[in-house]
């Protein structure tokens, strides 16, 4: 797994989150998919294809959002029939995404 996540900050205000993820995949993979839950509410699946066993993902969150707004991510890896694929590189629970309690913050 490699990629990139920033978090564009006013203070501790979010205005902006974008991440991209590049993965390896197995042959059964066809898709992996990524939502960002806001303060516990899932937002819309981000959805991208595997091509010769790569894939590419991109995701954000538009602000601003206020200080305190907890934000976390969620990946489900499916294959062909949409049946989720077993794997514990990615967490299919919603896991902290972080914030912006220390301003501006990028990581590649």
């Amino acid at each position: 797994i490699a990629g990139r996540a920033a978090w564009d900050c006013t203070g501790q205000r979010l205005d902006r989150y974008t991440a991209t993820t590049w993965m390896r995949v197995d042959d059964q993979v066809a898709t992996v998919r990524q939502r960002i839950w806001v303060d516990g509410e899932p937002g819309p699946w981000f959805t991208t294809a595997a091509v010769n066993g790569i894939v590419h993902l991109a995701v954000w969150e538009d602000g601003p959002l206020p200080k305190g707004t907890e934000l976390a991510a969620q990946y489900e890896v499916l294959d062909a029939a949409d049946g989720v694929v077993a794997q514990d590189a990615l967490p299919t629970e919603s896991a902290d995404a972080g914030g912006c309690e220390n301003g501006d913050v990028e990581i590649s």
